[in-house]
């Protein structure tokens, strides 16, 4: 997800992944998976078949560490901060945990389409030979709104590659 905050000379710019559940929900479902796989596990134990129970805490603790890991990543951001004289870059979940400084004027943008149409390009910022790429965890469309936010801001940027054709049948 993007969103700005201010105008063309000092721009603020917020990126987030976007969440498909709740951390609440989550647990909702962990309870529920976790029902079903304890409720097989112990019938099939009280049939003699005890040997299950402790693959079946095995695969839950897997499924609640996956869960707890994928809504963990989706509380990254990052936030791109473009006033006159420095372009500041800051990532983090809760806090910003790394900072990049450059100046302004030896910045550019890069956006490197990819070779697949399925795959969304990708938007680097280059700095006196150091590259950085920003919003990995961006989708197409988001991708697409921020390039148009960050061409209009005045910094020079450039593409490489070819845009991809678009030959999705089923438009996916």
């Amino acid at each position: 997800m993007v969103t700005t905050s201010g105008d063309r000379d000092s721009l603020q710019i917020v990126l987030t992944p976007n969440r498909s559940a709740t951390w609440r929900f989550n647990c909702l479902v962990l309870k529920l998976f976790g029902f079903v796989i304890f409720a097989i596990a112990i019938g099939w134990s009280l049939m003699g078949v005890w040997v299950i129970l402790p693959f079946a805490g095995i695969e839950f603790a897997l499924l609640v560490y996956f869960v707890y890991r994928t809504s963990s990543d989706c509380y990254r951001k990052e936030v791109l901060h473009l006033s006159p004289g420095v372009i500041r870059l800051e990532r983090g979940r809760k806090a910003p945990t790394t900072a990049h400084s450059f100046d302004r004027a030896s910045c550019e943008f890069i956006k490197t389409y990819p070779s697949h149409f399925w795959s969304a390009a990708s938007i680097n910022l280059k700095s006196r030979g150091k590259l950085i790429r920003v919003g990995r965890f961006l989708n197409k469309q988001d991708i697409e709104e921020l390039w148009a936010l960050l061409s209009r801001s005045g910094i020079p940027y450039r593409e490489k590659g070819q845009a991809p054709v678009d030959t999705d049948p089923f438009k996916l």
